[in-house]
């Protein structure tokens, strides 16, 4: 589906009265054979439409009274959902819609002060929000084309009588399905979220949140408008206790720091740079140590500031990388489990402690020292050249994440380790499955869990099929190390073994793609620090620097408390679980003047990107070096970078960054006429 802002109604479809006539007339014929919507669109069971309004109303602040225009209101179903979920706030509620007999039924059952109906097509009044539950999706016999032309002219009025934003759910089509009607009701609406969320970033400068994997087939926009500052968006479950945070601050921010922790948690959050900061600055700000309980996954303290981040890094004897490592619902972590029967479904270096991380790691660690890098350094800089030469071969177009940083970074780890280069596509995408499992375009099956079992039995295959031939033919390269390897002498257990080379592949390229990628972006974004790097190439180690703390790709890693201890002042329970999300802490400002600029000539920079204390990334150097060999040869090359399309993130909330950014790219000297041409060409 392509859908584009224009102003509503498109010249040759009906016209918005006609098809507000024909839905008015649809329900009206339902209600009056059944009492009830259409057949195949339960809008009046309890727990169906409360999950739906439990997404819905995420976009309102209840901290304050507010206004709420509920759109298509049919028999006032919302009204006692919000009685029962906002007791405590003033709802100045309107509802809306089309049908006299429901809005007949909804004032006998509902109205009073403070709650009002009216039988319009479309909000007499402005409020400070718009709902709006089911309009979008039953189409009564209109042709795609004609009904999309009417959501968006919905789309629009709701956005024109709305102060601070609207809420929308949306039918969600299954991967397989074509789009072009459904096969058991044509009358029902289905579409896929991405496009119309770019619609509303587009039509409206909002900041748009989608909503979805909450247990039904649809998804929920919430579009805010820019100068909502106070509102961040959330997650699709509700929320509990808040009990073990900072008392008198959770009292008189509560309601904006849980939203800040629902953005934080959520993969969706960490794809929405400006959402995801406004979070982090809440939390940092206001609990910079909270405790979370969410359904569905463990508690665990959220920490968001960068000296006690430093501080629990740095006091190994007292947190635990294992065994929780990561943070994922307890329906992934069972998933896992059954596959290994382990706490993880690996244990390498990230999830080790004493005595065994300092023993594993010292078996590669040779091969990430100065010496050996500096062995590298001149293929590093050819395969740049070359990596360069393909764009350039292209036209000057291409999707840099994908065809620069992610293959770029994957061929000089795959040297390495010796796997043949004809085998990278096929392990990168399951390495990117494996650390990226939440987000739909990595996504191996339906759940996250589930893709994350695949990605792990495939990388498992693979890597059993290496081990067996480099103990039988040994080369040199980390395959042969790691497999012919004797830990505390004895041969390194099968988990264990397998893990060291699902690290590599995932460690060793996807966190320098994504900050190659959004290093990029972040200058193609502030024009002056990219023309005032071409002109003090000088600046580059420390441009390199600025987009590690502007990426940080590696968002969080968890540790637990080993015993009775403190953190920022808080005391903390053994056994206690602990995020870490280094993102925020790369952006306190207690520590980095302006942490919301990206600066090239930053200095000092004593960003976390790469951790601290005994889990301080190993292949750091190795990262700088293939940043600074290809952005080298970008500069060296290249005349002009311009961004060509919609930057994409990766929807996950350990791993994340620019997964798609389109550019057009002129360049110097004989690659130019190609490039020139490449542009001309372009729309």
């Amino acid at each position: 589906m392509k859908v584009t802002a224009g102003s509503g109604i498109e010249p040759d479809q009906p016209s918005l009265a006609a098809i507000c006539s024909d839905v008015d007339a649809y329900y009206s014929a339902c209600v009056a054979r059944h009492g009830a919507t259409p057949r195949g669109v339960d809008w009046s069971c309890e727990a169906t439409q409360g999950l739906r309004f439990v997404q819905l109303m995420k976009l309102c602040d209840a901290s304050a009274p507010f206004s709420l225009n509920d759109i298509g209101c049919g028999y006032g179903a919302l009204v006692p959902f919000l009685a029962a979920r906002f007791a405590s706030c003033e709802i100045d509620y309107l509802g809306i819609d089309l049908s006299h007999a429901m809005i007949s039924r909804a004032r006998r059952r509902f109205a009073g002060p403070l709650r009002r109906f009216s039988v319009a097509a479309e909000s007499p009044r402005v409020a400070d929000y718009s709902v709006a539950s089911g309009i979008m999706n039953v189409n009564v016999g209109y042709s795609r084309a004609a009904w999309e032309s009417y959501v968006r002219a919905m789309l629009q009025r709701m956005f024109a009588t709305s102060r601070r934003g609207f809420a929308v759910n949306f039918l969600q089509a299954a991967a397989h399905e074509t789009l072009e009607g459904d096969p058991i009701d044509t009358r029902l609406y289905r579409t896929t979220p991405d496009d119309w969320a770019a619609y509303c970033e587009q039509a409206f400068a909002a900041d748009v949140e989608l909503i979805g994997n909450y247990g039904m087939k649809e998804f929920t926009l919430l579009v805010r408008r820019a100068s909502d500052a106070a509102a961040v968006g959330g997650d699709p479950i509700p929320r509990t206790s808040v009990a073990r945070s900072f008392p008198s601050q959770t009292a008189r921010h509560g309601a904006s720091v849980e939203r800040a922790v629902d953005v934080l948690i959520s993969s969706r959050g960490h794809a929405s740079p400006a959402r995801l900061e406004r979070a982090c600055a809440v939390l940092r700000q206001h609990a910079p140590l909270h405790w979370v309980e969410r359904p569905g996954v463990r508690p665990f303290w959220a920490v968001t500031r960068y000296a006690d981040i430093v501080a629990m890094e740095t006091r190994s004897g007292e947190f635990a990388a294992g065994p929780r490592t990561y943070l994922a619902s307890e329906a992934s972590e069972a998933v896992l489990q059954r596959v290994t029967g382990k706490p993880q479904l690996v244990r390498s270096l990230t999830e080790m402690d004493p005595p065994d991380h300092g023993v594993y790691r010292a078996i590669i660690q040779g091969a990430f020292a100065p010496p050996a890098l500096r062995e590298m350094e001149v293929w590093l800089s050819q395969w740049a050249a070359e990596i360069v030469d393909r764009m350039a071969a292209r036209g000057g177009r291409s999707d840099f994440a994908a065809d620069v940083a992610m293959p770029f970074t994957f061929r000089v780890i795959g040297r390495m380790l010796g796997t043949p280069e004809a085998d990278d596509i096929r392990l990168a995408r399951l390495a990117q499955a494996f650390v990226g499992a939440e987000d739909p375009q990595r996504r191996l099956a339906e759940t996250p869990g589930d893709t994350m079992r695949m990605a792990m039995l495939a990388l498992r295959d693979y890597f059993e099929a290496l081990v067996a031939d480099r103990r039988a033919h040994p080369r040199d390269d980390l395959a042969t190390l790691i497999a012919n390897a004797m830990p505390h002498g004895e041969a390194m257990p099968h988990y264990e073994l397998i893990s060291y080379f699902i690290l590599l592949v995932t460690a060793g390229h996807d966190t320098t793609a994504l900050a190659l990628a959004g290093g990029l972006e972040a200058l193609l974004a502030e024009p002056e620090q990219m023309a005032r790097l071409r002109g003090q190439p000088e600046l580059l180690d420390a441009a390199i620097e600025e987009m590690l703390r502007w990426t940080t790709p590696v968002r969080h890693f968890m540790r637990t408390a080993l015993c009775d201890t403190e953190v920022g002042g808080r005391p903390i329970r053994a056994g206690d679980a602990l995020a870490l999300f280094f993102h925020s802490a790369n952006r306190d400002e207690a520590v980095f003047a302006d942490a919301g600029a990206f600066r090239i000539d930053r200095s000092p920079n004593p960003h976390i990107a790469f951790g601290r204390g005994p889990h301080i990334c190993m292949g750091l150097q190795l990262a700088r070096m293939q940043m600074r060999a290809l952005f080298a040869e970008l500069l060296r090359q290249t005349e002009r970078i311009e961004l060509a399309g919609r930057v994409r993130r990766v929807q996950s909330q350990f791993m994340s960054g620019v997964s798609t950014l389109p550019v057009r790219i002129v360049f110097r000297g004989s690659h130019n006429a190609a490039a020139e041409s490449g542009l001309s060409a372009s729309p």
